[in-house]
């Protein structure tokens, strides 16, 4: 067994050791919380706090049950390295065993990566666009993570079209991507000629040209070209490199996210913190973007005209505030004390992605037109949630029956959270604690 297969088996004993421990001490639910973790390269505690909120249920919509304070016990525990200011590092070893447990559960499995994948995608866009050059290679290394997952032969192309790009003097580049790459290596195994080639011209920039020459020869083709995932990928003349560039040290590349955090962790503009309190104990979120990360999928899912799955989120996280995940519905006492802030950021998604045609405040001007004058009964006929039979007898649709898309009547979603448990009273409460937390007020 040679010195580095060897140094593996015992890092792999250690991470499985670590493991065992957090869930012996904390349970189950800290468990799955650190599979999801395990995802991302890198964590901050706006990261960590968004998958909390997202991932509360499994496959099979069984609650997970994880409790808020499992985000500040994971960042703490030794399953985690403090790599900068609010920024966080899982070991290797740590995360792939913590990932295929994760694949290997039947309540989670591949589905769940392809979920964690699409989450992970969705929080990085903006970042991606950023002025600023570390936030940019930040957010592509995470985009690379999601898409080697759940798209490999995507995230082989844009990888290799980005090698491809480079100046082959840029010995810090080629150091940071080929050791991305690296790190990617079991989701990417499939793409064996990928890291052949990465570990050709990392030993290439560090100067062993005869070891590179060695392991590029493995996979030129005929024509001594190497091609992956349909990118021509760059040869180098295999001949004595500058001094430059062979006093170049790897550790001062290595890609753990370091040498980001250390120009002042430029890339954290925008995210939140996590203020820990009474020794511990008691953690605060503290949320410094707009949008209040339980809303997050709510937001992407309008932002894509999906509004039936849209309005089942928007009913999910209504019961998940209220605490009535179990009982899958709404009291009139659980309207009555409803928090305002979270009816008005639902509307504001809904107003905004529907472009004024659903919302609670375009239900709310509904209600208080002329032709209603706060009469339920012409609400939800307005509204298309019911219709009146032969005998004036209003009945209510199935919301299997309803059609979800702009060409139904205005105001007609949310709904799914009137439906579940509801009567005339409690609607007519949903209707006032609208009215009375002031959304939509002209």
């Amino acid at each position: 067994m040679t010195h580095t297969a060897s140094s593996n088996e015992a890092r792999y004993r250690i991470a499985k050791r670590r493991i065992e421990s957090f869930s012996k001490r904390f349970g189950e639910p800290h468990f799955y919380l650190a599979c999801h973790a395990a995802f991302p390269l890198a964590l901050t505690p706006d990261l960590l706090y968004r998958l909390w909120a997202n991932f509360q249920q499994d496959v099979n919509n069984n609650l997970l049950n994880i409790p808020w304070i499992a985000v500040a016990d994971l960042l703490l525990s030794n399953l985690c390295n403090e790599v900068g200011y609010e920024l966080y590092e899982i070991d290797w070893a740590i995360r792939n065993e913590l990932l295929n447990q994760l694949k290997n559960n039947p309540c989670f499995g591949q589905q769940r990566i392809l979920q964690l994948s699409d989450f992970l995608l969705a929080y990085m866009r903006e970042q991606l666009n950023s002025s600023n050059p570390d936030t940019r290679d930040f957010a592509q290394a995470q985009k690379w993570t999601a898409l080697a997952y759940a798209q490999p032969h995507e995230a082989a192309r844009e990888i290799a079209s980005n090698l491809a790009s480079l100046n082959i003097e840029d010995a810090s580049e080629w150091i940071r991507l080929t050791s991305l790459v690296q790190t990617l290596a079991e989701p990417l195994a499939g793409y064996e000629p990928l890291l052949v080639y990465v570990s050709g011209m990392k030993s290439f920039t560090r100067g062993n040209v005869t070891e590179a020459k060695n392991i590029l020869s493995q996979i030129m083709d005929s024509k001594d070209e190497i091609h992956v995932a349909g990118v021509k990928l760059l040869i180098p003349n295999i001949a004595p490199i500058e001094a430059k560039i062979i006093s170049q040290k790897e550790s001062t590349y290595k890609l753990n996210f370091r040498q980001i955090a250390q120009k002042k962790n430029r890339l954290l503009v925008g995210l939140a913190g996590l203020i820990f309190g009474l020794a511990g104990v008691q953690i605060i979120y503290s949320q410094i973007t707009s949008l209040n990360p339980r809303y997050v999928q709510l937001q992407k899912l309008l932002s894509d005209g999906k509004w039936k799955e849209a309005d089942d989120e928007t009913a999910q996280k209504m019961w998940e505030v209220a605490g009535r995940q179990q009982e899958r519905s709404l009291r009139e006492e659980d309207f009555e004390k409803f928090p305002c802030e979270d009816l008005r950021t639902i509307d504001n998604l809904w107003v905004k992605y529907s472009k004024e045609h659903f919302g609670f405040s375009v239900q709310r001007h509904i209600w208080e037109s002329a032709d209603v004058n706060s009469d339920f009964n012409k609400f939800i006929l307005h509204v298309g949630w019911a219709m009146s039979a032969d005998n004036e007898k209003i009945v209510f649709y199935g919301l299997d029956s309803l059609s979800f898309d702009l060409t139904v009547p205005k105001g007609q979603l949310p709904v799914a959270v009137t439906y579940d448990g509801g009567n005339l009273t409690t609607r007519e409460k949903y209707m006032s604690r609208i009215i009375s937390c002031d959304i939509g007020a002209n």
